[in-house]
């Protein structure tokens, strides 16, 4: 055998070795990958392309519209997120419209608050609190719901500062200064 067959079967299995080492990192690299799911989870009965989302950034305040346009159907709400600072949730309070188009908060608090806890919201210059109950506790977070009644629609309109506290079992108390201002704003640019 002449010495150029014999570098060419070496360089022949040299490259085997190089293309398998090649062929195993891209394997693994490419099972380490996967597709990221929308951010927007798609309601029952809703059809992927059909269902869309908007949300409009405001200075203190989020407008989110979820439209279905197999229904018609278009549900907005006015958001704001309280987090800490590690970026990780705290507070999230939403204005929303009822079916019968009443405005009311829907509050979300961390898990460990509990059911039948009180959260309470200080509108300035107002001398009473208002106590509003959890109703629903999940794995993540605790609900609770109030109605838009005249004290917090003139709040809405001033827009308003508030301090809003809670007490999770066996912790400090979470006391939240926050504002109004933009909620009208925000309300004004609901899509018609």
């Amino acid at each position: 055998m002449g010495s150029e067959t014999k570098i060419g079967k070496i360089l022949h299995i040299i490259g085997c070795i190089v293309g398998c080492i090649f062929i195993n990192i891209a394997q693994s690299d490419a099972s380490s990958y996967r597709i990221k799911q929308s951010e927007v989870s798609l309601p029952k009965g809703a059809s992927y392309g059909l269902y869309r989302r908007t949300i409009t950034p405001f200075e203190f305040w989020t407008l989110i519209c979820d439209e279905d346009a197999m229904k018609k159907q278009r549900i907005c709400n006015v958001t704001q997120n309280i987090e800490d600072a590690d970026d990780a949730f705290v507070f999230s309070w939403s204005l929303v419209g009822t079916e019968g188009g009443k405005p009311v908060f829907i509050f979300r608090a961390p898990a460990a608050l509990g059911a039948n806890r009180v959260i309470q919201l200080r509108l300035t210059g107002e001398k009473k609190p208002v106590d509003i109950n959890t109703t629903a506790c999940d794995e993540n977070i605790c609900l609770a719901m109030q109605p838009v009644g005249p004290i917090l629609r003139k709040h809405l309109e001033k827009g308003s500062d508030v301090v809003i506290s809670f007490k999770e079992a066996g912790k400090k108390n979470t006391t939240i200064n926050t504002t109004l201002r933009g909620v009208t704003d925000a309300m004004s640019n609901i899509p018609r």
